[in-house]
């Protein structure tokens, strides 16, 4: 019995010890570090070197990136541009690819130009296969430069869009007017205060919504942009306003309603011609004749 009790022991510290790392190892798993790749543009109505220089900007700012090791060796580069671009188009092709270069994560694309910028179109490839990440974004023809800033991304954005879609989020900062209104951002309450600062809001149009008993709700689409923080400052209108706006309708009516009007439109005036026009109509019927003539017979008799 001594041996049968020794090996449920150490089974049961075995299961134990099992679950307590459990959370160590997801840990771990969190924090691995991938293996990535970037395949060589292809060039769409521009120049091989123009293609080349956004390849480049897009590996200098790939090497910030948290998580992720990138490769870049020569080889490499040789075998993923020797590759049929069809390939990149097809996600278990793509992961077939990167699972033979002992990569994790494998990033193909394409570039074009607009005059103003480049347009640049980005595809992520797991190699444990599955539906491929898209992202795409347009960027100034010059690092730096601010000709596209208002429709247009940098480097880093594209990347950190594609490959760690969490992190692609901005600041909204919100004032209100009105003490304890509540704040409703794309249907859901989120704070309530005449100050809010909302972290971690996803890039893009959201609708804001600010609620409060004594005023009426004010609507409003907030755009948030990457890494930056969008400031918005909003005015109430007080529902006292609108019951005066009411109180001055009804008086308005009221005036409409005690206005002068002619004789021939007043009630007793209306009235008599209508008492007129029914004593006619009765004198009327009472004098026509209440029997229609007919012939009468007779007997004419010979002389």
């Amino acid at each position: 019995m001594r041996p049968l009790a020794g090996t449920r022991l150490r089974c049961g510290a075995w299961v134990i010890g099992c679950l307590l790392a459990l959370p160590a190892a997801r840990s771990l798993a969190a924090t691995r570090v991938r293996s990535a790749a970037i395949a060589p543009l292809v060039a769409l109505g521009i120049g091989d070197d123009e293609a080349a220089a956004v390849d480049q900007r897009l590996r200098r700012a790939a090497a910030g990136l948290p998580g992720l090791r990138w490769l870049a060796q020569p080889r490499l580069l040789r075998r993923l541009g020797a590759e049929n671009a069809e390939c990149f188009e097809d996600a278990a092709c793509a992961g077939a690819l990167a699972r033979r270069l002992g990569l994790d994560l494998l990033v193909s694309g394409e570039v074009g130009g607009t005059g103003a910028a480049y347009v640049v179109y980005l595809q992520a490839h797991s190699a444990r296969g599955g539906e491929s990440r898209r992202a795409r974004a347009l960027l100034a023809t010059q690092p730096g430069a601010q000709d596209v800033a208002a429709v247009g991304a940098d480097e880093r954005a594209l990347l950190v869009h594609l490959l760690l879609p969490e992190q692609y989020v901005g600041t909204l900062a919100i004032s209100v007017d009105a003490p304890e209104a509540w704040i409703y951002l794309d249907g859901r309450r989120v704070a309530r205060g005449p100050q809010a600062t909302l972290n971690g809001v996803a890039v893009g149009t959201h609708t804001l919504r600010i609620a409060h008993q004594a005023y009426h709700d004010a609507l409003r689409f907030v755009h948030v942009a990457f890494a930056q923080q969008s400031t918005l400052a909003v005015r109430l209108q007080p529902l006292s306003l609108a019951v005066s706006a009411a109180s001055s309708g009804g008086a308005s009516a009221s005036n409409a309603q005690g206005r002068t009007w002619p004789w021939y439109r007043r009630w007793w005036a209306v009235t008599a011609f209508g008492v007129l026009v029914a004593a006619t109509a009765t004198t009327t019927v009472l004098l026509l004749p209440h029997t229609v003539g007919r012939d009468r017979e007779a007997t004419v008799g010979l002389p």
